[in-house]
């Protein structure tokens, strides 16, 4: 019993640590601006300037303890914002590249969650970097083909005279409509090479591949219901296209450690 509730315990961090990490990106995506950065014009070097060589003292012997730990959680806050502005702006500004770089670190992460999870359960000895680059390389493919999806897919309502002009003003009915084409169209295209690329990229042979499909493809296509029929609703109806497919990485990730665990 004390060794069922231990490797519970150990399960649960590890889930805990997947959402944690998942949702980091969507957290630097969703930043605000850099208005934190500068403060009364000082900037964070002038405030790592300012720190006392002794810490904690000041040159009459003043304790200045709670206001070193103000100046660093200032400068800490300011690389933070640097970073998730950067992040952002390279999501808007250059989006497949964006798509690109999410993808392949989200199933990266995916990859370490899944295997640590099949070790504390005894399944595997140890983690295997070649199983993380395989999906890492399948992440930043998924990562561009579901960014061009999500465009063309946009461009196609508009070009019916089926989207709005403001994202939160799109009708309800579109947002069905996209989930169910993305659903039934997109995702079984999209699975099938990925079932297919698994067994390939570990070197098995091309009727392992096919059987392989053959086996998981309703069980990953109830995984896909479940992981991303509920993200599709939320982002075409509140999530702009710039961000649509990193924050979709994100889902991914939980994705791949579904399907690493369903192996």
């Amino acid at each position: 019993a004390g060794f069922r509730s231990d490797e519970s315990m150990r399960d649960r961090s590890t889930w805990a640590l997947l959402f944690l990490s998942l949702g980091l990106p969507v957290i630097a995506a969703y930043s605000p601006g850099p208005r934190l950065v500068r403060q009364r014009g000082t900037d964070s070097h002038n405030v790592i300037r300012r720190i006392p060589a002794r810490r904690g003292v000041s040159a009459n012997g003043e304790q200045l303890y709670p206001v070193l730990l103000a100046e660093d959680k200032l400068v800490h806050r300011a690389a933070i914002i640097n970073v998730a502005v950067t992040y952002r702006a390279m999501l808007e500004h250059s989006y497949y590249l964006g798509a690109f770089v999410t993808g392949g670190i989200m199933r990266m992460i995916g990859s370490i969650i899944a295997q640590t999870i099949l070790i504390l359960r005894g399944r595997q000895t140890g983690i295997s970097p070649a199983a993380i680059l395989q999906l890492a390389f399948l992440g930043l493919v998924g990562g561009i083909s579901n960014a061009a999806w999500y465009q063309f897919l946009d461009a196609l309502m508009h070009r019916l005279g089926l989207a709005a002009d403001n994202l939160q003003e799109t009708p309800l009915h579109d947002v069905f409509i996209k989930t169910a084409v993305t659903f039934f169209v997109w995702a079984p295209v999209i699975n099938s090479a990925y079932l297919l690329a698994m067994p390939l990229l570990r070197g098995e042979h091309i009727s392992m591949a096919l059987l392989n499909l053959r086996v998981q493809f309703w069980p990953v296509t109830l995984l896909e219901f479940v992981c991303f029929v509920p993200y599709n609703l939320l982002a075409f109806k509140a999530i702009p296209l710039p961000l649509r497919a990193a924050v979709q990485s994100c889902v991914a990730g939980a994705f791949s450690v579904g399907l690493a665990l369903m192996a």
